[in-house]
């Protein structure tokens, strides 16, 4: 109706995320996946993303979130260390001395009984900032690993987020003794 012509890049040069990015990412941030994603691209009548390209705009993102987790994190124990510091919270040998907030979850949790989640979660949170100072998943279960495990075979080679076993109550504990290396002094 104006007479004007645009150009929209989808693919733009540098570190910018793509619109296949961009729409891997609110799929993600909906909690959905691949299959969701194309119902809604046929929806709008827009060509439809192979698995293929959905999955390798995953892995980007993920490498690009993981990224910005850890840097995020780095810059939140900074903080906690320069106040810990600034008021003289320091043990025998210089260390500073920060309070940290540590809670875990399992998903499929009931109470009293049927403690059987294969993944749980924790984080580390700096008492003075609120900020996140880590942040870990653990997992006892592997799809690729049991199927092949199942058909008694070798599995593929896959990048395997198995990385716990033991029960699913003791994954609180596994994080913060094992993640901080140092003993938690907990304050009810």
């Amino acid at each position: 109706m104006c007479n004007e012509k645009f150009h929209v890049e989808n693919d733009p040069p540098g570190e910018q995320l793509t619109v296949n990015h961009c729409a891997v990412a609110g799929t993600i941030a909906t909690g959905n996946g691949h299959s969701q994603l194309q119902e809604f691209s046929a929806s709008l009548n827009l060509p439809i993303m192979t698995t293929k390209t959905y999955k390798a705009c995953h892995v980007k993102l993920q490498m690009h979130w993981e990224k910005v987790s850890v840097e995020s994190m780095n810059q939140a124990a900074a903080k906690e260390r320069e106040l810990a510091l600034s008021e003289n919270r320091v043990d025998k040998n210089g260390i500073p001395i920060i309070d940290v907030v540590v809670d875990g979850c399992w998903s499929k949790r009931t109470y009293k009984k049927n403690y059987s989640a294969l993944s749980g979660a924790a984080a580390i949170i700096g008492r003075k900032t609120g900020e996140v100072l880590f942040l870990g998943v653990k997992n006892k279960y592997c799809a690729i690993c049991a199927q092949a495990e199942n058909r008694k075979q070798e599995p593929k080679t896959h990048e395997c987020y198995k990385n716990y076993s033991g029960p699913s109550t003791a994954m609180d504990q596994k994080f913060s003794s094992k993640v901080l290396g140092v003993p938690l002094t907990c304050i009810t």
